[in-house]
């Protein structure tokens, strides 16, 4: 994969997608300077929500400074990706997710609701991160809802068959399942 990606920004140095996806290698590498360097590099040229996201997980988890992770630029990585593409869903799962984990429950859910308002991309994601948040409080039935919502999304074209937008919706039903499997024991 490196030897393709280096022959591709031989052959377009200007693509930052190439740039990115040579982040994406070597942020799995473990190389962490490197993908630091790429993803900056990508974002020189044009920034876009998926180098972002990238770029704001990469830091999360391998902060410049090793004592703490940088919150603040995280939360401006994604925020920037959702002004560059307001209906991009991975950014605002990832963004929902990491105000959860900080225990900023309200931004949490008002980051969750605005991506289902947006009519986002990859939308069970957005759901699910949503439900996973009525959860971690307790909040059952609103879970359940919640996931519910997001699979109506996906009218059924016969008994069997959910339609499909391009996304996976497997995960809403096993987490809903598994819900009812937990409460009813």
């Amino acid at each position: 994969a490196r030897k393709i990606l280096r022959r591709g920004m031989e052959l377009y140095p200007k693509d930052y997608t190439l740039l990115q996806a040579a982040g994406s290698i070597e942020d799995r590498l473990g190389n962490i300077e490197s993908a630091r360097d790429l993803y900056g590099a990508s974002l020189s040229i044009e920034p876009s929500a998926p180098t972002l996201i990238a770029y704001a997980l990469l830091e999360l988890r391998s902060p410049i400074d090793t004592k703490a992770s940088n919150i603040t630029m995280v939360r401006k990585l994604f925020e920037e990706a959702l002004l560059i593409d307001p209906k991009h869903g991975p950014a605002y799962n990832a963004f929902g997710n990491l105000e959860r984990r900080q225990g900023n429950v309200e931004y949490a859910r008002q980051i969750y609701e605005n991506g289902i308002k947006a009519n986002c991309t990859d939308a069970p994601s957005v759901y699910h991160g949503l439900a996973k948040l009525h959860l971690s409080l307790g909040e059952i039935e609103e879970a359940r809802n919640v996931l519910q919502r997001g699979l109506a999304l996906f009218k059924p074209v016969d008994n069997n068959t959910l339609v499909q937008r391009n996304e996976n919706v497997a995960f809403l039903a096993h987490t809903l399942a598994m819900i009812d499997l937990n409460v009813n024991n």
